[in-house]
């Protein structure tokens, strides 16, 4: 083999492996938005927690005694997770900041990275599906395939679980909601 094959041959690569990636790149961006699809195909179901979630909030329901201190509250009603998204398990939650009881109102559900497992967290509305950078509320990135694939598969129990603690548990007098 000759320099000049030796060099074509080098250029040949560089075009396969660009092509791959580029392929690569267009797969997961279409994968991405059938995901984002399926998550605004859930608008009003989030809406409707959203607005449980403020209630919890408003009335005091969505405390963490301590930053350290995993909130089980939902386990018996089938969903591992917290209440309020949290930074160390990183579960579908009420995106509110930790303590609530001063917290703005809740606009969203998502999943907090913490910073070790990364720096960007996901957030929806129902509307709006983003991964935006802890530390500005600013900076944003194209959401992660993982974070909507975790999303759905968590929320239906997430849902499921914060409807069956309400009903059970803060509704006067044994009354029960049908949600």
């Amino acid at each position: 083999m000759n320099t000049a094959d030796m060099i074509s041959g080098i250029a040949a690569k560089r075009v396969q492996m660009s092509d791959a990636a580029a392929a690569k790149k267009l797969a997961e961006q279409e994968k991405r938005n059938a995901l984002i699809a399926q998550v605004r195909g859930l608008k009003d179901r989030i809406a409707d927690l959203i607005a449980v979630g403020n209630a919890l909030r408003d009335n005091g329901f969505l405390y963490l005694d301590r930053f350290d201190r995993k909130d089980t509250r939902l386990e018996k009603y089938g969903y591992r997770g917290a209440v309020v998204a949290d930074g160390i398990y990183h579960d579908t939650g009420f995106m509110a900041g930790y303590g609530c009881r001063n917290a703005d109102a809740i606009k969203w559900l998502g999943i907090r990275m913490g910073g070790a497992c990364g720096s960007f967290d996901f957030y929806t509305d129902g509307v709006t599906v983003k991964s935006v950078h802890e530390d500005d509320g600013k900076r944003t990135q194209d959401v992660p395939v993982s974070h909507l694939e975790q999303f759905l598969r968590e929320f239906p129990a997430f849902e499921h679980a914060v409807y069956a603690w309400v009903n059970a548990e803060l509704m006067p007098n044994g009354e029960r909601n049908g949600a």
